[in-house]
């Protein structure tokens, strides 16, 4: 079954991702900033680095609306700067509907882009081994996965994918607003059916099944959060560095 430490380490987990994904957007941008020293150039290549992820979040909107009968108005995958230097990567317009399938829509992102997540960092990077290490404290086993990450065969592109997806996979405050009354009906429907004793085989079989998911997913946002924060190192550095030589070459 879930245990209380399970469901911990994966919110920790994801809240260190949230912290990373905003350092690793700043200083990207105050990369790019420094690299072209031109407002609409920089915020052009960031919505051109970010339009992986930006494709898998609309689309994930688009999708799940049209499969619970919601009609999609308007759907736009081109940026578009808005008041107070915002940025709008994308977005799909659908028409009002019950709280319910509104949260569906809201959310779908998240989902859609955690499961591409760890399919990217699991599968593809070979980062597997990790889970259990991790999860039995075997911290070697973690260190020498992570040193074969280099030798992995296209790796350049596997972990391009996940920063793209993991920085543009969190719902804006448009996808939350039904969340509230969404997760009220939800609870109490699930409290229902527990109190009733109608769900408690199926309650059991499903935590026996689940079980496992926290785990992976706490692995796969701390990994991801490892990987935010050494990009966002390594640019902070990189910026730094183009202003200096730009004074050098201007003085």
């Amino acid at each position: 079954m879930i245990t209380l430490t399970q469901i911990v380490w994966c919110i920790l987990g994801f809240g260190v991702l949230l912290v990373t994904q905003r350092v690793f957007r700043r200083e990207l941008q105050g990369f790019l900033m420094a690299l072209t020293r031109n407002p609409t150039i920089s915020l052009t290549l960031y919505a051109v680095l970010f339009a992986p992820g930006v494709a898998v979040h609309e689309f994930s909107h688009w999708i799940i609306a049209r499969l619970l009968g919601v009609r999609t108005i308007s759907l736009s995958l081109i940026p578009r700067k808005l008041p107070g230097d915002q940025l709008r990567l994308g977005y799909v317009e659908t028409e009002r509907t019950d709280p319910i399938r509104s949260a569906l829509i809201g959310v779908m992102p998240l989902l859609s882009g955690t499961l591409l997540l760890t399919l990217l960092t699991v599968n593809r990077l070979g980062l597997e081994p990790i889970v259990g290490a991790a999860s039995e404290a075997g911290y070697p086993g973690v260190l020498q996965t992570l040193a074969r990450i280099p030798n992995v065969p296209d790796v350049g592109l596997w972990l391009y994918l996940a920063v793209a997806i993991s920085n543009t996979m969190l719902p804006s405050a448009a996808d939350r607003s039904a969340w509230l009354i969404a997760g009220l009906i939800v609870a109490a429907i699930a409290a229902f059916v527990i109190w009733s004793g109608w769900g408690l085989r199926g309650v059991a079989w499903l935590s026996e099944v689940l079980s496992e998911i926290p785990t992976r997913l706490a692995a796969v946002f701390s990994l991801t959060a490892v990987l935010n924060l050494a990009l966002a190192i390594i640019l902070g550095v990189g910026g730094r560095a183009v202003l200096s030589l730009r004074r050098v070459f201007s003085g």
